[in-house]
């Protein structure tokens, strides 16, 4: 080693994997698989243990109450949805579904069944309450009756004149259908009025609600085109009684029920849904996916068919609108390769504008970096992963992708499968996990996982495998104990978490290991003379240790370090490379074995300005 210097690397700035292996700039890995970085250096990631035993998984996600242990809806490849605290009773089948999406609200679950691109055909958005099993949202409003009225033999306050009443059914959620059982009555005043004949609805009522109009002046049969209210004392709170004694003076109707009459009684099913300011939206159902349906504030299965809903330039080649975001007030719409935005003012969707913000930045329905049981923004930054690259959208979209430095892995994901990322945030670990299919796979099969942990302009890359691909992640935050859990799906079989006391992946060796780029990083042509590497290195096992020319045409294998807890010193392998650059791997594949990394040095000096003559 005497007269040979070293070529130093302190700080360790993740994997760069743009253009040529020799492009790779100092300091960065041009390969790395399987680790963590911490200050200073980089580690072999933790392994990975049994969460959830089901036979596979194709989508999952958090599914959190108020006061309640995290739960998981789990999707198998059957189109079986499950509640992860029961595996046994599936809480929705539908065979075409190999896909869903979920928001919670008012601790329900709404579910859209989706196959990646659009909403199932047909299908609509189903509601779980957290046990039983996942009902059709909204509900049937009563039909096939009519009510009676007449005076009662008890005084009470109904007016002299033609008031029109019915009657609305009242799921279990609170959501009231469109009014059914019309009756024109005119009361001779002074009296109670005594309804019958109240129908009985389908299973899934709660209460059936009376409403009514005021007087009449001159009621022509429409039933249709008047103005309702809800009866004040008009809720019968059960599914059993036909009769209710209604009494009340006209300037009692204070409460409008008039949208009640354009109530969708089914919420088609989407590819996205989203809570947008108390607002539930649903957008890429299969009919019309360019349309995005909006509910009323504060009542999720509420959606008026005229004027619910906007449309988002159909005539554009993005097609239909894959996913939402809430920014600030703002929701970011995006479809495949075009994003706009939008504002609640107030006013039914119908009327809200809708302005374009990229002509070329879109993402699908899991590309957007959610914090799963808890939003999206991450210090007012959103990850959303678009064809060109993930971007980091702050407000406005940047002109250059968050991935350049690791273009090249991008590049390799399969195209036609690109809806089935899934990208999610770990904001007490500064993580973001990119559920990615590369080389031609049909659904994830690598994490490309990003380390901003020392702010958004030094952010880091490396990319992580499993036994089995990770079809699809989550990242819950546990309030707590204000820590995270990453977890993941497998297509062949369970749920796995990483866990910080396993040194494996549920019984497999982890390959974990870094390759820095070539060095020296000059190019100036000169031969070197390469005798050995010194590292500050700990860990546990054998440190393997594989030097390279460029495109690998030489190589060696030097002989392996014996890692320690606490080795007290830097430790040198000696070897023998002569080339013009030389790359050095090193990590470790055995079972248990583990590395922490800190500095690395390469020794060398030039032997030669330029090869002999060939």
């Amino acid at each position: 080693m005497r007269d040979h210097d070293p070529i130093t690397i302190r700080e360790f700035l993740g994997t760069f994997d743009r253009g040529e292996d020799d492009s790779v700039p100092p300091g960065f890995f041009k390969d790395s698989r399987n680790v963590r970085f911490i200050t200073g250096g980089v580690k072999s990631r933790e392994g990975t243990t049994l969460d959830v035993t089901i036979g596979s998984v194709k989508r999952m996600a958090i599914y959190e109450r108020i006061g309640e242990a995290q739960r998981l809806l789990l999707l198998d490849a059957a189109g079986n949805l499950y509640d992860s605290t029961n595996l046994v009773t599936p809480i929705l089948s539908i065979v075409a579904m190999t896909d869903f999406s979920v928001e919670v609200m008012f601790d329900r679950a709404y579910i859209t069944p989706h196959d990646g691109t659009k909403g199932l055909p047909g299908e609509k958005v189903y509601v779980y309450p957290g046990s039983g099993l996942a009902r059709p949202a909204a509900g049937t409003p009563p039909s096939g009756f009519n009510l009676t009225a007449v005076d009662s033999a008890v005084s009470g306050n109904c007016e002299t004149g033609t008031h029109v009443f019915a009657v609305c059914n009242e799921t279990a959620s609170g959501y009231l259908t469109k009014p059914g059982g019309f009756v024109a009555f005119s009361p001779t005043g002074g009296k109670k009025v005594d309804l019958g004949a109240i129908a009985i609805g389908p299973a899934t009522t709660a209460a059936r609600q009376i409403v009514a109009t005021k007087v009449i002046a001159d009621f022509n049969g429409d039933f249709e085109n008047q103005e309702y209210f809800i009866v004040p004392g008009g809720r019968i709170a059960d599914n059993v009684t036909t009769v209710l004694a209604a009494s009340f003076y006209d300037a009692d109707l204070q409460s409008s029920a008039d949208y009640l009459m354009d109530q969708l009684s089914e919420i088609p099913a989407g590819v996205c849904i989203r809570n947008y300011r108390g607002r539930l939206c649903i957008s890429g159902e299969d009919l019309n996916p360019a349309i995005v349906r909006v509910s009323k504030p504060g009542e999720p299965e509420s959606f008026d068919a005229v004027e619910g809903f906007l449309t988002v330039n159909p005539g554009d080649s993005g097609g239909g609108v894959q996913n939402c975001v809430v920014y600030r007030k703002q929701l970011i719409l995006l479809k495949d390769e075009r994003a706009y935005v939008t504002m609640d003012n107030g006013e039914n969707a119908a009327f809200w504008d809708v302005d374009d913000l990229d002509p070329s930045i879109g993402t699908t329905c899991h590309g957007i970096g959610r914090i799963r049981n808890f939003g999206d923004s991450t210090e007012d930054r959103i990850f959303i992963a678009s064809r060109p690259g993930l971007q980091l959208f702050n407000g406005t979209f940047s002109n250059t992708a968050v991935t350049y430095v690791v273009d090249n892995i991008w590049s390799r994901i399969t195209k036609l499968y690109f809806h089935t990322i899934e990208v999610v945030v770990d904001p007490i670990e500064a993580l973001v996990y990119c559920a990615i299919p590369l080389d031609g796979a049909t659904s994830p099969s690598h994490l490309l996982v990003v380390d901003y942990q020392d702010g958004f302009e030094k952010i880091k890359w490396t990319l992580w495998t499993f036994p089995r691909n990770p079809t699809s992640i989550i990242v819950s935050v546990i309030h707590a104990t204000k820590t995270s859990q990453f977890e993941f799906g497998a297509l062949n079989g369970n749920v796995y978490k990483l866990d910080s006391a396993a040194t494996d992946d549920f019984g497999t060796a982890i390959d974990s290991y870094v390759h820095f780029g070539h060095l020296p990083a000059d190019d100036t042509g000169n031969v070197w003379h390469f005798t050995g590497a010194r590292f500050r290195v700990k860990g546990v096992g054998n440190l393997d240790i594989r030097v390279e020319s460029e495109d690998a045409v030489l190589s060696l294998i030097a002989t392996s370090l014996v890692l320690s807890a606490s080795p007290g010193r830097e430790l040198f392998r000696g070897f023998d490379f002569v080339n013009e650059k030389a790359s050095v791997k090193v990590g470790v594949d055995g079972a248990g074995e583990r590395f922490t990394l800190t500095k690395f040095a390469l020794f060398g000096k030039i032997e030669w300005e330029t090869r002999p003559a060939e």
